[in-house]
């Protein structure tokens, strides 16, 4: 449950805590869903108006960086469980590397916080916001309370997504939810807009489907074999089939 406490220091950040407030060494014992028990250590202190510092778990150490927790660099870590997950055993075990925690914090467009969150709901994984909760725009609000985007993360089957197909800097993901929907995602890594097509074949289904664009939150024609749409530079179209 690692990742509710980086959220409740996310939380005292945004609301009323100086880094200089939070610097020390801080102990939490955490528990897994399994029993297991776990001490992670937040090891803070400031530098300026910034965060730093490192955390340290039994997934390894990880640094902190402006207040926000990153891989160490260097260090690897697994992608895929046995099972086709993106972690081995539980959520806990990558939740803290895994959450939304860039969105709204600047340096990027509005398409590319979305293709984050659009990802992290695809692998269901945790969702904290680590932006300034007190100075939110409009649209990193909508993007973060999005309702129709948390409900796949939130999905009751737990199942998490994969990408099914490759083709230079397009790609497809998707993920089983329950009620026998899929959750499609249409990415595009390139520099232009370009036509993204999610193949039948590779989301392993069949048949005429029922299509919801999610993000625009708009049935759009029922499909049947392969759906394309125009995605934008860095940017997500993310569908709900069934």
């Amino acid at each position: 449950m690692k990742y509710i406490l980086v959220a409740v220091f996310s939380t005292f950040l945004s609301q009323s805590a100086s880094p200089a407030d939070l610097t020390g060494r801080w102990v939490a014992e955490t528990q897994s869903p399994n029993g297991e028990k776990r001490q992670t250590i937040f090891a803070f202190k400031s530098e300026g108006d910034k965060l730093t510092g490192y955390l340290v778990s039994a997934q390894g150490d990880d640094l902190i960086a402006d207040g926000l927790v990153i891989s160490t660099p260097g260090r690897p870590r697994r992608t895929r469980g046995p099972s086709g997950t993106a972690c081995q055993a539980s959520l806990d075990r990558c939740s803290h590397a895994v959450t939304p925690g860039e969105i709204g914090n600047g340096g990027m467009s509005l398409d590319e916080y979305r293709v984050h969150m659009s990802l992290w709901s695809i692998l269901a994984a945790p969702l904290i916001a680590g932006n300034d909760l007190r100075d939110m725009p409009a649209d990193i609000s909508a993007s973060l309370t999005d309702k129709e985007v948390i409900a796949v993360d939130q999905d009751a089957l737990g199942r998490q997504g994969v990408r099914v197909s490759r083709n230079g800097d397009l790609e497809v993901w998707s993920r089983r939810l329950a009620g026998g929907a899929i959750a499609v995602g249409l990415f595009n890594r390139g520099a232009d807009h370009s036509k993204v097509t999610a193949r039948w074949s590779d989301l392993g289904i069949k048949g005429s489907k029922n299509v919801r664009d999610l993000w625009a939150h708009s049935d759009r024609d029922e499909a049947s074999g392969v759906y394309s749409a125009d995605v934008a530079s860095h940017g997500v179209v993310m569908l709900k089939l069934w």
